[in-house]
């Protein structure tokens, strides 16, 4: 299998026709890296951001010493996955080169969702429900201002509260369609404004200890 656009999809199907017990764990990484190549293909001006956000999700998690090897890996797939729904949306909404109206935020807040049910369609993934429950709920809010489901605080998966610090670090400090990248020193004053309002407190902390 090489890396070009669409061969996510003839892997996947490769996999359906496979027995499950005989998929080694190479072939499961190579399927993520395709998906989330096709993802970036997709959402191009946020080019490799699943896969910044699995790097600093898998750093932060570790430092809460709260996650073994294989839920640390599970973060990582989540890390990459997390934007996986944004395929299922319109691209001209996805990629709109500015803010959102009030219908197109509407579009963009189905995106966890989508994705929880697309990571639960891969076949053979390891801790696959963990995964889909971080990808679905990366979007909630400390103070319960989130979505989709309007969790609160540590009713949070632990892996979706680590999802949210690491995808709004990233957002700030990457460049968007409609925005530039934040300086660093503004980038921290915005995470420490969130802190306890829409992520995690405890986590902003181990974050910005590392920065």
């Amino acid at each position: 299998m090489n890396c070009e656009r669409h061969d996510w999809k003839r892997a996947i199907r490769e996999i359906h026709g496979s027995d499950a017990c005989r998929i080694d764990g190479a072939t499961l990484r190579l399927v993520c890296v395709l998906l989330a190549r096709e993802l970036d293909l997709v959402d191009y001006e946020v080019l490799d951001h699943g896969a910044r956000v699995a790097h600093i999700a898998v750093q932060l998690g570790r430092a809460t010493r709260r996650l073994d090897d294989a839920q640390l890996h599970g973060l990582h797939l989540a890390g990459l996955y997390h934007d996986l729904g944004k395929l299922k949306l319109p691209k001209a909404t996805v990629n709109k080169p500015g803010p959102l109206d009030i219908d197109e935020w509407k579009v963009i807040r189905r995106h966890p969702e989508i994705g929880q049910a697309m990571v639960g369609q891969i076949p053979a993934l390891v801790d696959a429900h963990s995964v889909a429950e971080a990808v679905r709920h990366h979007h909630e809010a400390w103070d319960g201002r989130g979505y989709p489901a309007g969790l609160v605080g540590h009713g949070i998966p632990l892996r979706a509260r680590i999802l949210a610090v690491a995808d709004t670090w990233d957002a700030l400090r990457t460049r968007r369609a409609y925005k530039e990248p934040h300086a660093s020193e503004h980038a921290i004053e915005v995470m420490q404004n969130e802190a306890g309002r829409r992520l995690d407190p405890d986590l902003v902390d181990l974050l910005l200890s590392a920065i």
